[in-house]
């Protein structure tokens, strides 16, 4: 795996364990930005694994239709 996609890869592993930790504290409003951001920063990865980057949220949400979900 690249460099920059495990950065973002472990990222989003460390925003997916606060996650769970503040919806088991009985904050989901929080827990659910962090799980957007685990999200975001997963399928970052992905996508850098596969030379495509994008500077901002919405193109790279639909960068990652486009070439991961839309492809099968």
């Amino acid at each position: 795996m690249k460099p920059e996609a495990q950065k973002h890869l472990a990222r989003a592993e460390r925003l997916l364990a606060a996650a769970e930790s503040l919806i088991q504290q009985g904050f989901p409003p929080d827990s659910v930005s962090r799980s957007y951001y685990a999200m975001f920063h997963a399928a970052t990865a992905v996508l850098l694994e596969l030379d495509i980057q994008r500077s901002s949220h919405h193109a790279m949400w639909a960068a990652f239709g486009q070439f991961v979900v839309a492809p099968g």
